[in-house]
């Protein structure tokens, strides 16, 4: 992958320069791609943005026990490793509608994408009735109110923006964008889906 971010580079980056002579006022401009570094390419299975950091220590301990035990369930369940897989399926830019980063997009088997919807239910884990004191108001009803704010937050945009995208989006961000047009963003666009 990290390979193919800097061959796109180059492509376009000559294909750019093939198609003008710009100035170097103009160049600040141009749009370019910047290939993240290999280190830094990762897939995100379950987006937690800074919410781990601020769960209390109890509360992340069971967090992580409860995936571990959600992750060996699973396995029990499966006959192979094989059944979780990941194929390629091209490249994209990304976000959709806002377009500013170029990212590897994958089908996900559907073991992956199952054992992802049971982390979002996870998060969602309600605590049970006799943790629940009807006198304090302000406790959260939720085992992790920080991960389930988060996940019902994204689910929420989804819906908002009407997105056919599903919850989770399997994609390694390869690259971000900067300067540039419209236009050619457009034409990046163009050339990526061909």
């Amino acid at each position: 992958l990290h390979q193919l971010i800097r061959t796109m580079k180059e492509q376009w980056d000559s294909g750019e320069n093939e198609l003008q002579h710009i100035s170097k006022k103009q160049s600040k401009r141009q749009l370019t791609i910047k290939p993240r570094t290999l280190p830094s390419l990762h897939m995100t299975y379950f987006f937690c943005g800074r919410v781990l950091d601020e769960m209390p220590c109890d509360e992340l301990n069971l967090w992580n026990a409860m995936v571990c035990e959600r992750l060996l369930e699973y396995n029990d369940a499966t006959s192979s490793a094989e059944e979780y897989n990941l194929q390629f399926k091209g490249l994209k830019l990304f976000p959709p509608n806002k377009h500013y980063l170029v990212v590897a997009m994958f089908e996900p088997s559907s073991m992956l994408y199952g054992l992802y919807e049971e982390l979002c239910k996870l998060a969602l884990s309600k605590k049970p009735s006799y943790h629940q004191d009807s006198e304090t108001s302000n406790e959260s009803e939720y085992l992790f109110p920080l991960l389930a704010e988060l996940t019902k937050s994204q689910h929420d945009k989804r819906k908002q923006n009407k997105s056919s995208l599903p919850s989770w989006v399997a994609h390694v961000t390869l690259g971000n964008l900067s300067g540039g047009n419209r236009d050619d963003v457009k034409r990046l666009y163009s050339w990526v889906e061909d």
